[in-house]
């Protein structure tokens, strides 16, 4: 039997955390030569989620993968696309899952009282 890809994995968790809105924002070049290969929504959104008072890009990977999503949003371009989406008051969360079992590591971004942005476990 097949496990669910992180996307699916995390597709089903905002849905039962009660997002109406649920889809994919990540897609594909199935044709390009180098990376990168996929393209997410501002760099950082594979899945963008909504409900009331919320609006959460979801950024869905392997857990062994975290620290380098992490160091791309802190030491490229999209770093400044990370910190407008958070002063925008919305929500950026990591999902980090094991291959083998459905256990998920959560990382979320939020500003600091000086406007820097922080990675944090839950």
């Amino acid at each position: 039997m097949t496990k669910a890809t992180p996307t699916v994995r995390s597709l089903a968790l905002m849905r039962e955390r009660g997002y109406y809105s649920v889809d994919v924002t990540a897609y594909h070049h199935p044709k390009a030569a180098k990376w990168p290969r996929k393209r997410d929504l501002l760099g950082f959104c594979d899945i963008l989620c909504l409900k009331p008072h919320d609006l959460t890009a979801v950024q869905t990977t392997t857990a062994s993968n975290i620290a380098a999503h992490i160091d791309k949003y802190t030491n490229t371009p999209v770093a400044a696309l990370v910190k407008l989406w958070l002063l925008a008051d919305c929500r950026i969360e990591l999902h980090g899952w094991r291959p083998d079992e459905d256990d998920l590591r959560l990382i979320t971004a939020y500003l600091d009282d000086e406007g820097r942005v922080v990675w944090g476990e839950g």
